[in-house]
């Protein structure tokens, strides 16, 4: 399985984005606290990483907060990417992503992948 990695924190959140490819599909690992102020930092990510067909896959697992704008940026992700559960993939939820998404009632929107890193 090949792997390539590109990103970092960005200097002004509390949030940390790497794109690694695997197998030449991009996969967004996600660390830190997604909450308002890091969304435009998301959404830029998402965009670089030049996903066009296929799932986004999001590793969410070193997640520590996420509010209610977190839930609504992976919800436009998935409408943008054809309004589909598979549009959207969560691999590894932390324990704060996943309560979240529960409260919002909205994990039937999202694939979540709960599989643990190899």
């Amino acid at each position: 399985m090949g792997t390539n990695q590109r990103g970092g924190f960005d200097d002004e959140s509390n949030v940390r984005v790497d794109v690694v490819d695997v197998d030449g599909r991009s996969v967004l690992v996600v660390a830190g606290e997604i909450d308002l102020s890091v969304i435009d930092v998301l959404w830029k990510s998402v965009e670089e990483a030049s996903v066009d067909s296929g799932p986004l896959v999001l590793d969410v697992a070193g997640v520590t907060f996420m509010d209610s704008a977190g839930v609504n940026l992976l919800l436009r992700l998935r409408q943008r990417l054809g309004d589909v559960p598979e549009a959207v993939v969560l691999r590894h939820p932390s324990a704060t992503v996943r309560r979240v998404l529960e409260m919002a009632g909205v994990t039937g929107y999202l694939t979540l992948d709960p599989a643990d890193p190899a």
